[in-house]
């Protein structure tokens, strides 16, 4: 190799040693931290637990398989009212971040959908700013409808044009929400969403589709009826209007998206039931769930009751579904840590987590294929922020499990009379070609847990824990958690643990986990 040094041959070799010097020191200093990051971390390792409780992995089968689109996103349709800023879809920044959680859908929708109105050329805002979902009146089934509430808005063909962009640059697809509320005679009037479908179809953007927003409480919204027997015929409508475009004769058609049923609340499982004993021309049943208002407290983030209750209306959507179509796929197209744009001070910061990685283990394993979470940004149970585009919590736990967890479910079951599901765990087939099964989780408890497992193994494992619970940092095994260079995601270093029935998998006191098994399962 030719030097090409300017100055002396010495000078030139002597250069070259140190940068070679260098070179390797930097090479092995880096390899040593990555090693000793993988061997020990004293934030992940306690001694003694304060309590272990002991597990069943099941390996011999899966319980449930989940869409390749399992996470998804939603932008709820006031942001179209407001005019797609703050921030613009067309961000760089926004992009970026958002394309580390690609593979999933992006749905437009939500209580503005049904106020939401085509134009070519006009954008209209309205007088007001809508609200970011049904809240009180749509999911406590109360009376509440204002004259504002029902004045339409208009989106233009710039905005949809906008729409379609970001979807396909941040690796997602899109699911639009049609408003079901364009009527004449009892029945849906489609001539705006042809409007819509010719601009998209010339733009041969890829869409599934949805036709309103929680029906169920349109009287309590809207003061508005379409029964559960109108909007199955309207759906016919829909797939009629549809199979005009060769591109969305393919298209998937959700619904009925209504609002999640209660044990104490069963007017939405009525109208369920009613719908689909219509045989409508749809291919997923759809439903909303969130955990709480927007009033909650800390105690409610933390309480197991809160937890369960998503468990409680899982079922009783199941068994309708049994019942009246038992082939269609259930998504949960809509959902948060609570209703009413979330709470503040709460949705956004650490301890929403909790409620978010117990959705994701505890939608896969009730048997629903997708999860939508409200909502990428604004308000506050958005996961990244509005004005600054920091990521909350949230997000970090949305691109781990992206990471980690694949589709295949597995059953584990605490085998302890004394559990008190404080400590929740799930399991999935991992990402790979080994498809490594992988343990994820929480605990909602200020005592430090274990979990008992009868394996042999090792495995990869990622704690996250925070320095209070209202707070929006995150670290990783004790490292903060931040984007790097250009809002490229960091890496990912884990902790090597043992797992036998001699050393339980510690979990700290209000954390949350992902372990990746260094086995093999043949199901997954």
């Amino acid at each position: 190799m030719r030097c090409l040094c300017t100055d002396s041959l010495f000078r030139c070799n002597f250069t070259l040693v140190i940068l070679l010097v260098l070179s390797v020191s930097i090479y092995i200093f880096v390899m040593v931290h990555i090693q000793m990051s993988t061997r020990f971390n004293p934030a992940v390792e306690i001694e003694p637990l304060d309590r272990i409780f002991n597990f069943n992995l099941s390996l011999d089968k899966l319980v449930h398989r989940t869409h390749k689109r399992y996470l998804s996103f939603m932008l709820d349709s006031s942001f179209v009212q407001r005019g797609l800023k703050k921030p613009s879809l067309r961000t760089k920044s926004l992009i970026t971040r958002i394309s580390h959680l690609s593979g999933g859908y992006l749905r437009i929708g939500g209580y503005a959908a049904d106020l939401l109105v085509f134009s070519i050329m006009f954008q209209s805002p309205g007088d007001h700013y809508l609200k970011p979902d049904g809240g009180y009146c749509s999911f406590e089934q109360v009376m509440c409808h204002n004259s504002k509430h029902l004045r339409k808005f208009a989106m233009s063909a710039d905005s949809w044009t906008d729409i379609n962009l970001f979807t396909n640059q941040t690796g997602l697809k899109l699911i639009f929400n049609l408003n079901a509320l364009m009527r004449g005679d009892r029945r849906w009037n489609s001539s705006n969403a042809e409007f819509l479908m010719d601009i998209a179809y010339a733009n041969q953007h890829e869409i599934d589709w949805e036709l309103g927003n929680e029906p169920n409480s349109y009287p309590f919204k809207f003061d508005a009826e379409v029964t559960p027997e109108e909007l199955a015929y309207d759906f016919g409508t829909l797939r009629q209007l549809l199979n005009k475009y060769t591109i969305y004769k393919q298209s998937l058609l959700i619904g009925p998206d209504i609002t999640h049923p209660r044990p104490s609340k069963l007017g939405p499982a009525k109208y369920l039931e009613e719908f689909l004993v219509s045989k409508p021309e749809i291919d997923v049943v759809s439903w909303h769930h969130y955990y709480t208002g927007s009033n909650a407290t800390v105690q409610d983030f933390l309480n197991v009751e809160t937890l369960n209750s998503f468990q409680q209306s899982a079922r009783i959507v199941n068994e309708i579904v049994r019942r009246q179509a038992p082939q269609k796929q259930i998504w949960l197209t809509e959902s948060g840590s609570a209703y009413g744009g979330g709470v503040e001070g709460l949705s956004d910061k650490f301890i929403s987590s909790f409620l978010w990685m117990d959705r994701l283990g505890s939608a896969a394993k009730n048997n629903i294929s997708v999860v939508v979470r409200q909502s990428l940004f604004h308000p506050f149970y958005s996961l990244l922020d509005e004005d600054t585009l920091f990521p909350n919590p949230d997000y970090w736990v949305s691109v781990l499990f992206k990471t980690f967890v694949g589709q295949g479910v597995l059953n584990i079951d605490c085998l302890d009379e004394n559990y008190d599901e404080t400590l929740r765990v799930y399991a999935h087939c991992g990402k790979g070609k080994r498809k490594n099964p992988v343990l994820f989780g929480l605990n909602i408890s200020n005592h430090s847990q274990g979990i008992g497992l009868k394996l042999n193994t090792t495995g990869n494992f990622y704690s996250l824990t925070t320095p209070h619970l209202a707070s929006s940092v995150v670290h990783l095994n004790g490292k903060l958690l931040e984007l790097v260079f250009f809002d490229q995601l960091p890496s990912f270093i884990p902790v090597k643990i043992v797992v036998n029935s001699k050393n339980p998998v510690p979990i700290l006191p209000y954390s949350l986990f992902f372990l990746v098994l260094d086995i093999s399962v043949p199901v997954c």
